[in-house]
């Protein structure tokens, strides 16, 4: 996820930069879903996922937002 907001950000188009940042976003969801097969599989428990679900939905709303402004602003 980190490495789709590098290089999008890089690209110098706005437009580029928030589809990069949907490809981002995309990511994060599999990381969620690794962290529910995870705790389905019983490698860890909920509560050990916790936090890292905490921070999923937090990055999740900073990209939204920041998609949302590229968009607004246009190239």
């Amino acid at each position: 996820m980190p490495a789709n907001n590098a290089e999008g950000n890089v690209r110098g188009a706005k437009r580029d930069y928030a589809n990069f940042l949907s490809v981002a976003k995309g990511s994060l969801m599999e990381t969620e879903t690794f962290l529910m097969l995870a705790i389905r599989l019983k490698y860890i428990t909920q509560a050990e996922a916790s936090t890292a679900f905490a921070l999923v939905t937090e990055i999740s709303k900073m990209l939204t937002i920041l998609r949302s402004r590229l968009k607004e602003e246009g190239d």
